[in-house]
């Protein structure tokens, strides 16, 4: 079982739209909490080895046999000629750079800012974790209690839509490599341009290279990630991406502690009379007096 933690809407009432339209925010890189999410890793004046291994395996392709890293620079990677900053300095002073590095620096942040305004308006990630009884998560994404928490079959990774996938907490995982060597930036071992940025494919196997990987101060959370990527007819609501998930991976439902009486019966009477609901297990979390944990009643509907 897959468990989402959800909070408080605008009003300042319980989120419970979702068991009515099963519509939830999938929530675009730039959002995430962890500000070295979706950070790739960088390799200035030097090649990264996706870099080296794709120029080896072109020069095998075309000639045959065996390649070394020298061979790859020499022969494949490395500018064969000059570029006219360094040639002519005036002409890259009068463009407001004092170095050619400076206007590599520069490149390389043009790129890779375009590359971002892609990933954002083209992924969406959905966060889930392993149980319904962690404390911290109840405490920051379902506001201090006042929220539900949904758990979900875990039949929804086999849903073709989406890539799947725990998070590591390590970010010397991530393997999603960004070069910069003598004005050429690569992504993965790929020569990416300015004017070409827009063509880029964001593909799978990129997604897999930096997305599930986190600091391990975020390790508590035990995250599991669904990331779909938005059809150019996704529903945008505010200025959010939502997509429905069907009702039949409904599994689990808990009202927090703090969920007002009146908001609880809300809740329950919405799960009646939605029939697509009638197999879901519902409880009112509690707090043991006693030991301070948390406990769950289920309710009868």
């Amino acid at each position: 079982m897959y468990y989402k933690y959800t909070g408080l809407d605008d009003k300042k009432k319980v989120r419970k739209t979702f068991l009515m339209d099963g519509k939830f925010r999938f929530t675009q890189p730039k959002h995430l909490d962890d500000p070295k999410e979706v950070k790739p890793k960088i390799y200035i004046d030097t090649y990264s080895p996706k870099d080296l291994s794709i120029a080896r395996k072109k020069l095998e392709e075309k000639f045959g046999g065996n390649f070394s890293d020298d061979d790859a620079i020499t022969f494949d990677l490395k500018s064969p000629s000059k570029r006219y900053g360094e040639l002519s300095p005036d002409l890259l002073e009068n463009e407001g750079f004092s170095s050619m590095a400076e206007y590599d620096e520069q490149l390389l942040l043009d790129i890779y800012q375009k590359f971002k305004v892609r990933v954002n308006s083209e992924i969406g990630v959905f966060s889930l974790t392993s149980k319904p009884n962690n404390i911290p998560l109840w405490s920051k994404y379902s506001n201090d209690f006042n929220g539900l928490v949904i758990g979900f079959s875990e039949k929804i990774t086999n849903n073709q839509k989406y890539i799947s996938n725990k998070v590591h907490y390590d970010p010397e995982l991530v393997s999603f490599e960004v070069s910069l060597n003598s004005g050429v930036v690569r992504f993965n071992g790929h020569k990416v341009t300015t004017p070409i940025i827009s063509d880029f494919q964001i593909t799978n196997n990129l997604i897999n290279s930096f997305l599930f990987h986190k600091t391990d101060s975020w390790k508590p959370q035990d995250e599991f990630r669904l990331i779909t990527k938005f059809p150019k007819s996704m529903e945008l609501e505010d200025h959010v991406h939502l997509e429905t998930i069907p009702f039949n991976f409904f599994k689990e439902l808990y009202i927090g502690y703090n969920v007002s009486e009146i908001e609880r019966q809300e809740i329950i009477s919405i799960i009646k009379n939605n029939p697509e609901l009638s197999h879901i297990c519902c409880f009112n979390q509690i707090i043991n007096p006693l030991s301070g944990d948390l406990e769950f009643v289920k309710i009868n509907l």
